[in-house]
């Protein structure tokens, strides 16, 4: 609930939020419940998430805050989520129909989503838009919006980033805010090495200047600059992160000085 009070209040300033929960902590929950909101504020929330398989957690996630009416427009060809009984309940669409909407999205024509068309989000991994050649009609599909009416999500942010990468550059225009309204970016190692942190400008990193300029800054700055970003974002109410409790939690430690086993080791 904290996180989603965060990314609400950063919405409100077109700005975005980094959740580096550790694993477990319901990352999944908090990219459903920035769907959910999304379309209800008449937006079209976009998640990219890391395999295909992960679409069936975010249908999930969704099932679990009431929002399983919500309908997706999946990229992927072989995508479905599936309930947990393993049925079927959204798969892509054929061929001509998929077709014919990403046609329509690159024209700039988003009629197919919001209440009165007949999907509420997208659904994509990462592989999907990450080869300019091969994946040509969908980037331009994404790239046709320009009415601020995205929401971004992007599970395991830190596959978006690489500041030389196609899919880094891709996030980059997608994340543009005259594409999405504002984003959240989830991932337990978001902040990876420099080259990962530029693509975090949707926060209030970016107003420290261009992309490019940011990039240049985390790499000379290097892990202290870093470290400085993360506690800064934090305490602008941009960064959270949750742990597990180790409370109880006994732990032994074996000394030995065999050097056998210390070669081993």
């Amino acid at each position: 609930v904290d996180a989603l009070a965060l990314f609400f209040k950063a919405d409100e300033r077109n700005k975005a939020i980094v959740v580096g929960d550790q694993t477990g902590m319901g990352k999944g929950r908090v990219a459903a419940g920035a769907i959910a909101y999304g379309a209800k504020q008449g937006l079209i929330p976009v998640f990219f998430t890391e395999k295909t398989n992960l679409l069936n957690d975010i249908y999930r996630d969704l099932s679990a805050i009431g929002e399983s009416g919500l309908r997706p427009f999946i990229i992927n060809n072989d995508g479905v989520m599936q309930n947990e009984m393993e049925e079927v309940v959204y798969k892509r669409e054929k061929p001509s129909i998929f077709n014919a909407i990403l046609e329509r999205m690159a024209q700039g024509n988003l009629s197919d989503f919001g209440p009165s068309g007949k999907y509420d989000y997208i659904a994509s991994t990462y592989s999907q838009t990450n080869a300019p050649d091969r994946d040509a009609r969908k980037i331009r599909a994404f790239m046709g919006n320009n009415s601020e009416k995205f929401i971004t999500i992007l599970d395991e942010a830190h596959n978006a980033a690489g500041e030389d990468s196609n899919q880094g550059q891709f996030a980059k225009d997608l994340l543009d805010p005259s594409r999405s309204k504002s984003a959240i970016y989830l991932s337990a190692t978001w902040a990876k090495t420099p080259a990962h942190m530029a693509v975090y400008f949707r926060t209030d990193l970016g107003d420290a200047g261009s992309f490019d300029d940011i990039q240049k800054a985390l790499n000379a700055g290097g892990m202290t600059m870093q470290e400085m970003v993360s506690k800064q974002l934090a305490a602008a109410g941009q960064n959270v992160r949750r742990e597990q409790s180790f409370a109880g939690v006994k732990f032994e430690i074996d000394s030995t000085s065999d050097p056998e086993e210390l070669r081993r080791e």
